[in-house]
């Protein structure tokens, strides 16, 4: 129902209705047109609430939150800030549910020169990609994380 509730005007008694009045496909291709959409709002909350038990090169982040707002040259958003624990800067994501493997470095410094220009967000900064579909030769890439740190990060991170 989730899914529903952000993109299907009066949700559970709409689908139902379709559903009732035998119209699958109207519902089918509400599904297939929205489910992406909704799938990276669900990927972004997802890795935003894992940070905290994740480690980052040895350091361990705070709770995260998103960040938008005006900055230098105009608006910026950015869907994970979170300060490290040793008070010594902020880690700074991006959540994708895919990206290729030519991507990756210039997602990471964009991501970068947009945290510079955040008011507030200061100290070095460590831009990382939360990665829905990690191409394999990025599996091990220090600043990509991917869908097993994220969904078994809850009190197992080192």
């Amino acid at each position: 129902m989730m899914f529903w509730g952000h993109h299907v005007p009066g949700a559970a008694i709409a689908v139902v209705c379709l559903l009732e009045a035998g119209l699958l496909d109207v519902v089918t291709e509400a599904v297939r047109r929205d489910f992406r959409i909704y799938l990276g709002g669900v990927w972004e909350d997802l890795a935003r609430s894992a940070v905290p038990w994740l480690s980052f090169e040895g350091r361990r982040a705070l709770i995260a939150s998103r960040w938008w707002g005006a900055a230098a040259g105009g608006p910026v958003e950015l869907d994970i800030v979170a300060g490290f624990a040793d008070g010594r800067g902020h880690l700074i994501g991006e959540a994708k549910l895919s990206i290729s493997a030519l991507e990756a470095e210039r997602l990471l410094r964009d991501l970068r020169l947009r945290g510079e220009r955040c008011p507030g967000i200061d100290g070095p900064l460590e831009p990382v990609l939360f990665v829905l579909d990690v191409p394999p030769e990025l599996r091990e890439h220090p600043r990509i994380v991917g869908p097993e740190a994220v969904l078994v990060s809850r009190g197992t991170a080192s």
